[in-house]
Formats: structure tokens, sequence, C-alpha cells
């Protein structure tokens, strides 16, 4: 398969002098990348010191340092899918009103903020300025399309969350809900998927922003019916 094309980085604003394009950040590792804050600088108040200086080597480290720990929570999830319910048989059903529609609202809002930051950006990689191709994002190592700041901040959201996703199931054995095959096989499977791929620097932009978006109508939805 032949090398996928040179792309180039412009601001839309300053897409006729391309010598005006600030001078790229670099990763831990060395390669260089431009946060959409600084190719377009009116969204800069829009994005957190935080995330502006966000390192994604550490949480790097620590998630490839701790692979058991998606190993052992499924393990322990798929255990509680299977017994839970049967402790639960004789026993009267929790409400939990207050702490479901907490939990919803809380995982609706990440989701959202986490589409915003995810999808812009993959949007602006697709746009005439962005310069890459189709291809270029789902091959491109992730260093050279989000890497760190904002968009690698939102990226380690999305695979932590995937493990606290897993209370949802607690809410549905607790409250006596029918616990259906695609609901716990769904969160296990994507939680060893999102952890494993993201130490392996697996692409994702396109499966963490639609991922994102679904979940962000799905848990205000699921906040508005508790």
């Amino acid at each position: 398969m032949p090398p996928a094309a040179p792309h180039k980085l412009f601001s839309p604003l300053s897409s006729l002098d391309p010598s005006a394009l600030p001078p790229p950040l670099t990763t831990a590792r060395g390669v260089p990348f431009h946060p959409i804050w600084q190719l377009v600088p009116a969204l800069s108040p829009f994005y957190t010191s935080y995330e502006k200086h966000f390192d994604a080597a550490a949480s790097f480290l620590f998630l490839y340092n701790h692979i058991w720990i998606p190993i052992l929570a499924t393990a322990l999830y798929l255990a509680f899918c299977y017994y839970g319910p049967k402790v639960m048989r004789h026993r009267k059903a929790f409400h939990l009103k207050t702490a479901l529609c907490l939990w919803n609202l809380s995982l609706s809002l990440i989701s959202i903020a986490g589409a915003v930051r995810v999808g812009t950006h993959l949007l602006y990689l697709l746009s005439p300025w962005g310069g890459f191709s189709f291809r270029d994002t789902i091959c491109e190592p992730p260093e050279a399309t989000y890497a760190d700041n904002a968009t690698g901040l939102w990226c380690v959201v999305f695979t932590v969350s995937k493990l606290l996703e897993l209370v949802d199931t607690i809410f549905v054995v607790l409250r006596k809900k029918p616990l259906i095959f695609l609901h716990w096989y769904h969160h296990a499977t994507v939680l060893l998927c999102s952890w494993f791929g993201h130490v392996t620097f697996t692409p994702a932009l396109y499966f963490m922003a639609i991922n994102y978006s679904i979940h962000g109508v799905m848990y205000m939805y699921f906040f508005f019916m508790a």
C-alpha cells in the first residue's frame, strides 16, 4: 500500500500566507503537530489552560502499565452480570431515581463536551485547511493528527469513561430491569477495545466522535426518562 500523501496544515485566517502559521508543538516523542486552537485563533478562548497544556505521555504510560485493569474489570463485570440478577431475584428493587438522574446527566454532559472537542478537530483535519485525506485520518498515527493538548485529553477521558460506564449495569440490576445481551456485551467489549486501542496507538477519531455524540444524546434521553 503506498504511503499517505503528504499534507499541509493551514489556518483559515492565514491560508493566504502559509508562513504565518505558528510553529507546531511537539509531543513527548518528538512528533510535531498543530492543535486546532493554535490553527484557528478564534477558538483559543474556548479552551482551558489545562487542555492546552495537557501532556498525554503520563496518562498513556498509566494506561499502558495498567492493562490489567480493563481485563480484571471486565471479568468482575461479567461475573456481576451473571450473579447480580440472581442475588436480586427475591429482593425488592431499589428506586435510585435521584442517583440515576445525576449519573445520566453527568455522562451526557461529558459525552457532549467530548463530541465537541474531538468532532471539531476531526472536521478541521478533513477541511481544505486541514489538508488530511480520509485515509490519513484512519491510517496516520495519533501523534500526527491529535496527540496531546485538548484532543489528546478527551481521548484519555473517552478511554477512562468506558470503565466508569460499567456502573450503568449496577443501576439496571439493582432496579431489577431487564439485563439484555446487547447491554452487557457492548459495555464489556468497548472497554477492552478502547483501552487496548489507546495503548497501541490505534487511530480512532471517528469511533470516538461517533460514540461521544451518540452517548451525549442517549444519556440525556435516559436523564429525562429516569
